[in-house]
């Protein structure tokens, strides 16, 4: 087998093995998200268990895909050091297959991976720990929500993930009890050092902020972290495609 041979079969392997691990995480991704609309609803333990368990099985599989990666990566340099040095005799030409056998064998025994601790279980269990409004709890305080100045109501399924003072996404997000408009905690609590109260930064609000009347808005924080997590998999997947 020539060089050419071998590296372009090996990185045929590798540019398989990309789309496979962007399959996967995109699977991941949805079902966290599913497992967050479901811990909306009442009595829904027995589906996300069920969902749990799917996502392990997700991520056993990419944890052995990673290991695969690794063994390939490790064939590709190998054979590129044998031909670079200058063995060319066909008869020592090492055995892809055999190599790569030995390769992923090596990985998985000093492998250190737990899928326990593989960070997408960890935010899936950290978000089923996070209290949860139930759907119907949900719905009745989108109808007891205020409205603002121009007679809309801020509904927490539309809301923005921007604070209006940092423009960025929310962080520790806390919604005002008297207009409903949120912010990110840090920021509003900077604005407020001076004042007791301070106008409210949403433009065409013109009530006040105090911090009695700022409560922790947990929706709006779940609804963060599943964008953060979607932008870094379509980062992940933008990248991959420019790998390929």
């Amino acid at each position: 087998m020539s060089e050419h041979a071998a590296i372009s079969s090996v990185d045929g392997c590798v540019r398989t093995y990309s789309k496979t691990s962007s399959d996967i995480e995109e699977i991941i991704t949805k079902c966290i998200g599913i497992a967050e609309d479901l811990s909306e609803l009442d009595e829904q333990e027995r589906e996300i268990a069920s969902l749990r368990d799917s996502l392990l099985s997700i991520v056993r599989s990419d944890i052995q895909l990673n290991q695969m990666s690794k063994a390939t990566e490790q064939c590709k340099n190998a054979m590129r050091n044998f031909y670079r040095s200058n063995n060319t005799g066909e008869e020592t030409v090492p055995d892809l297959a055999k190599l790569y056998d030995d390769e992923l064998q090596k990985i998985v025994a000093q492998s250190n991976d737990n899928q326990e601790s593989h960070q997408a279980l960890k935010d899936f269990d950290n978000m089923n720990k996070t209290e949860q409004p139930t759907s119907i709890r949900a719905n009745q305080e989108a109808v007891q929500q205020p409205m603002d100045d121009t007679g809309l109501i801020f509904s927490q399924v539309e809301e923005a993930l921007y604070c209006p003072i940092t423009r960025k996404y929310f962080e520790d997000p806390v919604r005002n009890k008297l207009c409903n408009h949120c912010y990110s905690k840090a920021a509003i609590c900077q604005m407020l050092t001076r004042k007791s109260s301070v106008k409210c930064p949403v433009g065409g609000c013109t009530k006040p902020v105090m911090l009695p009347n700022l409560i922790p808005d947990k929706e709006v924080a779940r609804k963060v972290k599943r964008k953060i997590r979607e932008d870094k998999y379509d980062k992940h997947t933008s990248d991959t495609a420019v790998q390929l």
